[in-house]
């Protein structure tokens, strides 16, 4: 099983990305948390937690909780401990490197809620991680993930790198070895186990901003090999792109649930 990989990697400007992608993608998610998870003295396992974007969002919700979070890359685990000293919280973190798709789950205590955004449909067996960390939660199972062709794309006709669009998307996919159809299987998976989805949605945010769009150009340097000529089709007509008003892009279509588990099923 490959190990996931964050497609900027350690990048210079990684965790600035990261920082609008949540800008972008997480109010919806936080929003369904909060209004269907309470959130007094509970444990909390976070997949894929990267930079603590979402404990930190999640934090005014929670209180006397325990967060813990597991990712794969040292840096962005540093950047989610320094995270967690700067906001006021009751709740306690913990943050763990670690590589889900071979991390035992029996290292951990049983939680009350299991979170995973944007993580698994980086994996080759997603469906297989969620398997074995699923015996230690108690009640919740809350995740959003791709959704059919997600991918990072702007659509502006009048941007020479609209016709690129289509190699660009198969490229990506390849080179993240992704199944972009995680979102929908799992969302399946949840109702054929008769798990009670208490939410779900699809988002599809739009990039409205200079400074959103500016995702695409934090860490190119950094990107692939195989996906650096791509990259540097759109960012050669960003000026263009950036002073069109009709210009508009969209990042990630996700499909976000939350699903109530059966307590007996697990313990």
């Amino acid at each position: 099983m490959n190990a996931p990989a964050y497609l900027l990697g350690n990048a210079t400007h990684a965790e600035h990305r990261l920082t609008l992608l949540n800008e972008l993608t997480a109010d919806a998610f936080v929003t369904a948390i909060k209004s269907h998870i309470p959130g007094h003295k509970v444990r909390v396992l976070n997949l894929g937690c990267g930079s603590g974007h979402l404990e930190e969002l999640l934090a005014p919700h929670f209180s006397n909780s325990h967060f813990v979070g597991i990712d794969i890359n040292p840096r962005r685990i540093e950047e989610a401990r320094a995270r967690a000293k700067e906001f006021i919280s009751t709740n306690s973190y913990e943050f763990i490197v670690g590589d889900i798709t071979t991390f035992s789950p029996d290292a951990l205590e049983p939680v009350d809620i299991l979170i995973s955004r944007a993580v698994l449909s980086h994996l080759a067996n997603p469906l297989e991680v969620v398997d074995r960390f699923l015996p230690r939660v108690k009640q919740y199972f809350c995740f959003e993930e791709a959704a059919s062709n997600s991918t990072e794309y702007y659509c502006n006709k009048k941007n020479e790198a609209y016709e690129s669009l289509p190699e660009l998307i198969e490229v990506q996919k390849r080179a993240q070895a992704s199944s972009f159809q995680i979102g929908f299987d799992l969302l399946t998976t949840c109702l054929e186990r008769s798990y009670e989805v208490v939410h779900s949605h699809i988002s599809e945010p739009l990039l409205l901003t200079a400074r959103h769009k500016a995702i695409w150009r934090l860490g190119v340097e950094d990107a692939p090999a195989s996906m650096r000529l791509s990259f540097l089709k759109f960012i050669n007509s960003f000026a263009e792109f950036e002073n069109d008003p009709q210009a508009f892009g969209t990042y990630l279509r996700t499909v976000a649930v939350i699903a109530k588990l059966h307590a007996s099923r697990c313990f």
